[in-house]
């Protein structure tokens, strides 16, 4: 699935987050350091520590989706600190 275009908001965490973490470990994040809803219709974006990669997670209509996105570079994203 894919989010629709009419979001009404993308979030980005500015602090880097350790990928091991699950969807469940990336959704506490959202409720406590983002303090946001997880299941509200918005996008939230995390990078690992080098920077070179990127967890998507979104509410759907039947749970939380979570994209990875390998070479954000070769996407024309640029993630800078």
């Amino acid at each position: 699935m894919r989010p629709s275009n009419e979001l009404a908001a993308v979030y980005l965490c500015r602090e880097h987050v350790d990928f091991r973490k699950g969807i469940n470990g990336l959704v506490i994040l959202i409720e406590e350091s983002l303090a946001h809803d997880p299941f509200s219709e918005q996008l939230f974006v995390f990078c690992n520590r080098k920077r070179d990669r990127l967890r998507i997670v979104y509410w759907e209509r039947n749970g939380v989706d979570l994209h990875s996105i390998l070479n954000p570079v070769a996407l024309d994203i640029c993630i800078e600190p």
